[in-house]
């Protein structure tokens, strides 16, 4: 496309697009470009209501001559306005040290580029977004400035409808200080400038100008002013080598220039697609270009090169990033602002020496971690005392100005926390009881088989326990019985950003990404009994989102002349959840002994003085995280790689946890420690551990426990029962076995998917059935084999006894069901009788079925026998899940192999073997059927593996072998 060929584009698109309902707003657009200046001083009057009419024909001419002579010469408008400026300056909490002087980037990173070096796709882009009438407007858009109007005659805040045009005449001609005011004399300014420039300035030919000044002289953010400098910042590129995407994304930066790719990457990449729809619907491109340029990838940005020295840096270049969204550039550069923030420089140098220190010793581990980041929070007022975006700032080779402390990452189990605050908000408590076991929570085709870090299965654990040693399985069948959506919920109730997209119940391990600043500020609302508390957000630039509050980096930001603009010191709060409900949460996570078995009783997490903690590490140990909190003060530390390449065995306690203790000794050196306050609303009470209800006599374990009031359990415990057992055969007693015989034993009966658990921890549990024979009332006559309620098979001999002087005859029957209707006889006879009653073919049978003995007396009475059976001759069927036909693993790369299948059974399942070279390698009786082959060097070689199925009535089926090779390392083949 040639350059004179722009805007005939757009003429284009526009007629296209035109239709009647815009037609009267074109005809008082053509009617205001063809008026004289005072008819259009008139006019524009009306639209904004100012009164600026000067009271005459004369008096108006003066006017407008005397606005219009402000208007620099085209020189000046191409180098932009070189007016005088003064330097914002931010400090530390104290107002003594500066952390960054800031200047008018007007005299730095700037470049003038013809507009035939820029290229087409990004000049469509900005007028798509900017301003789609540009090549046809007077200047103004119209029906931009009736809206903003009528916008202003509803109440609503004051928008601008500024064209292209308008925004050159802002940037380069308008006062500092008056283009600072929001007010409509300078809105009408801008729109008689704007008309008068592209009255002296007519055509296409004009309007190409006009759109060359003002792309060289828009703000992009991080100081670059005009494309070629911000192509350069973002994309490391001159702005004529652009892409498609690179230009979509460079066009929304000068409405917003804080979202941009190195500042937010996640938020520059939404609006790049807004722009990439927007030139789709305008025409200038196709669907197709549009999502292809959405996943297109970007030049690498430059790394900054600052011109003044930078304390803190992360935190000041964030602080400044703050300051521009909330004041503006033209405030920012050239207002003099004087900012106090929140840092503590002490804490801030604390936290680079401590963080440097367990880095280096990572290294020397050989773990592979090269970075960290920490915030650190004052747990009463929400104000960031130190925040560590990365080790060095100036490092290309950590990505080093990558703000790790604002960039969103998975955070593994410390978000757990979250999941149980939302239960115990709607009545679970510490005490509830959850099974650990070995559990799919997936669907068919998909299953969802999570694992502990420990790769051990720990059975009936109470929330208490769970969350205090960072059980998984618990953790994900919590997070099914509270809801995602009420997780979720929770987690922007506590100050979290993001998290809009579709989660599964892995979020509840990480599996959702969220800052170390969110994480921490969340931690910070419990940590403060539930209260979020911080700066308020000014409604026109609540850019955080769900919150009202937020973490105050500043304390207050003047004017040159020490005018006060903002002031953050008096913190504010808002109640998220009940003092009580927080209270539980702090009480777990400053559980040493709780947490012992999984951490020890002498972790990173045990500082001199009462503290909560959580630790958090992502699959590949690609990210380490502790976030833990005292009642002064709240820390978040995150170690891994800028990149996100793995660590090698890296976890949470390991890499982040020393940090955090380290910090957290450092900064509360000298203050005297503090228990948490026990907030009123709770109870104290005493629990069956292994159930969490109330203890009966039965109950060997109890434990004291913390509930809010009127959650404490009434329900007697139902885990530890009495059952009567026979001796003779070791079944449940039935009325057959001799009072003699008959023993009551205590069991801890647990739910059937317990039951591997439960063998393999020894722990005994009841006879499933009583085995013996139904006996008729009278005790003349019984069925004795198969046992009732039993699964057959085959050809199955049919046992019974029938005594007595008065027996006539006996009919053995079958019905098919547990009452059945119609009844076919197996077998019948006269006299008495003591074995088999017959050999019963069940082979064609599959169901339930019920057997009838009849014997019919003399007298006339009839005795009646009935049990119920399970006829099964079908064979399970059986395959490996997950496993090819030949298979590679390695040690040092596969931390072990999941053997799982997959089975169908068309009734009851008994029991899976497993078996390795031909010998049993394990067995498991609960779905998922699977074990765990967990890899070592003794491993190596070639090995066959099969499965085979048994049901209950004794049918079994084998799984096709499959080849495993193990090897030493994964580049061995």
């Amino acid at each position: 496309m040639r350059l004179r060929t722009v805007h005939a584009v757009v003429r284009r698109r526009q007629r296209q697009r035109s239709g009647a309902s815009e037609r009267p707003l074109r005809w008082l657009a053509l009617g205001v470009l063809a008026a004289q200046p005072v008819v259009l001083w008139l006019v524009l009057s009306t639209l904004t209501t100012a009164a600026l009419i000067a009271g005459t024909v004369g008096g108006a001419y003066a006017a407008y001559n005397a606005l219009v002579a402000t208007l620099p010469s085209p020189e000046t408008i191409g180098q932009g306005a070189a007016q005088g400026f003064k330097t914002t300056r931010i400090y530390d909490r104290t107002g003594q040290a500066v952390l960054y002087e800031i200047y008018d980037p007007h005299g730095g990173n700037r470049t003038m580029v013809p507009l035939s070096q820029i290229p087409i796709t990004l000049r469509l882009a900005t007028i798509s977004l900017e301003d789609k009438g540009f090549y046809t407007n007077p200047g103004f858009d119209v029906r931009g400035l009736i809206r903003a109007e009528i916008n202003n005659l509803l109440g609503r805040p004051l928008q601008g409808g500024s064209s292209i045009t308008q925004q050159l005449v802002k940037n380069v001609v308008i006062d500092p200080d008056e283009r600072m005011a929001r007010s409509y004399d300078r809105k009408l300014k801008e729109v008689i400038l704007a008309w008068e420039l592209t009255r002296r300035y007519p055509g296409p030919a004009g309007k190409d100008q006009i759109l060359e000044w003002y792309l060289n002289t828009v703000y992009y953010g991080n100081l670059a002013y005009g494309v070629q400098a911000a192509s350069e910042t973002y994309f490391g590129k001159s702005v004529s080598e652009l892409t498609l995407a690179e230009a979509a994304m460079l066009a929304t930066l000068s409405r917003s220039p804080a979202s941009n790719p190195i500042d937010d990457p996640k938020e520059a990449k939404r609006q790049q697609a807004i722009a990439l729809d927007e030139m789709a619907d305008d025409g200038y491109i196709t669907r197709a270009e549009a999502e292809a340029a959405k996943t297109a990838p970007l030049g690498k940005p430059r790394e900054r090169t600052e011109t003044t020295t930078l304390v803190a840096p992360h935190f000041a270049v964030w602080v400044r990033q703050l300051l521009e969204a909330r004041y503006g550039p033209e405030h920012l550069y050239r207002g003099g602002l004087q900012v106090i923030t929140s840092l503590d420089l002490r804490l801030q140098k604390a936290a680079e020496t401590i963080a440097r220190d367990q880095v280096a010793a990572l290294q020397a581990q050989k773990r592979d971690a090269s970075n960290a980041a920490l915030v650190a929070i004052d747990s009463r007022t929400g104000q960031i005392l130190a925040m560590l975006g990365s080790l060095d700032y100036w490092d290309a080779s950590i990505h080093g100005q990558v703000n790790v402390a604002l960039n969103p990452r998975q955070p593994g189990s410390a978000f757990k926390p979250i999941t149980y605050l939302t239960a115990f908000t709607q009545g679970y408590t510490p005490a509830t009881v959850l099974l650990d076991v070995r559990t799919d929570f997936g669907v068919p085709g998909a299953p969802y088989i999570p694992e502990n870090y420990d790769r051990q299965y720990h059975g009936p654990v109470s929330l208490r326990t769970a969350l205090a040693n960072s059980y998984n399985i618990p953790s994900v069948r919590l997070l099914d019985m509270v809801g995602i959506p009420n997780v979720v919920s929770m987690a922007h109730r506590l100050g979290i950003m993001g998290l809009n997209g579709q989660y599964g119940l892995a979020l509840t391990l990480g599996g959702g990404e969220v800052s170390l600043l969110d994480l921490t500020y969340a931690y910070n609302t419990i940590a403060n009994g539930g209260r979020m508390v911080g700066a308020p957000i000014p409604p026109p630039n609540r850019l955080l989102g769900y919150r009202e509050l937020a973490p105050a980096p500043i304390l207050r930001v003047t004017d040159a002349d020490g005018q006060v603009l903002d002031d953050f010191t008096t913190p504010e709060e808002r109640e998220v959840v009940t003092p009580a409900e927080a209270f539980l949460i702090t009480d777990i996570l400053s559980d040493n002994a709780a947490r012992a078995p999984a951490f020890g009783a002498n972790s990173p997490l045990l500082i001199d003085r009462p503290a909560a903690a959580k630790t958090g590490t992502t699959n590949d140990y690609r990210d380490n995280w502790t976030v833990g909190y005292t009642p002064q003060l709240t820390v978040g530390v995150w170690v891994g790689n800028s990149d996100g390449h793995p660590m090698r065995q890296t976890s949470g306690v390991e890499g982040a946890a020393p940090i955090w203790h380290d910090f957290m000794q450092a900064a509360l050196a000298g203050q005297p420690p503090s228990p948490f306050p026990r907030p009123p609303g709770l109870e104290w009470a005493e629990v069956c551990v292994m159930s969490g209800l109330k203890p009966t006599p039965l109950c060997p374990e109890r434990r004291p426990e913390w509930f809010v009031a009127g959650t404490a359990p009434t329900q007697p415990d139902n885990v530890y029962q009495k059952v009567r057992v026979c001796r003779v055969n070791g079944r449940l007693a039935s009325t057959l076995c001799p009072p003699e015989d008959i023993a009551e034993q205590v069991f801890a009966i647990l739910p059937r998917e317990a039951a591997d658990w439960a063998r393999q921890a020894h722990i005994p549990q009841p006879p499933q059935d009583e085995g013996d024979a139904v006996i008729a009332p009278n005790g003349a006559a019984a069925l004795i084999s198969p046992a009732p309620q039993s699964f057959i098979r085959g050809t199955v001999p049919v046992v019974g006894i029938i005594t007595g002087g008065d027996v006539q005859r006996y009919r053995l029957q079958v019905g098919e069901g547990v009452a059945p209707d119609a009844w076919f006889t197996l077998a019948e006879d006269v006299g008495t009788i003591s074995g088999d009653l017959l050999r019963w073919d069940t082979r064609h049978l599959n169901g339930i079925y019920t057997l009838r003995l009849l014997v019919d007396r003399a007298a006339g009475h009839t005795d009646e026998l009935r049990e119920t059976l399970t006829v099964d001759n079908t064979p399970p069927q059986l395959a490996f899940s997950g496993l090819a036909a030949d298979n590679i693993f390695s040690v040092d790369a596969d931390e072990l192999i999941n053997l799982q299948v997959a089975v169908q059974e068309n009734l009851s399942m008994d029991r899976v073997e497993f078996l390795v070279d031909g010998r049993l390698f394990g067995t498991t009786t609960v779905a998922p059927y699977g074990v765990r082959w967990m890899l070592s060097p003794k491993d190596v070689g070639t090995h066959f593996v099969e499965a085979v199925a048994y049901d209950r009535a004794g049918n079994s089926a084998t799984s096709g072998k499959v080849r495993i090779r193990i090897v030493q390392h994964k580049d061995e083949s």
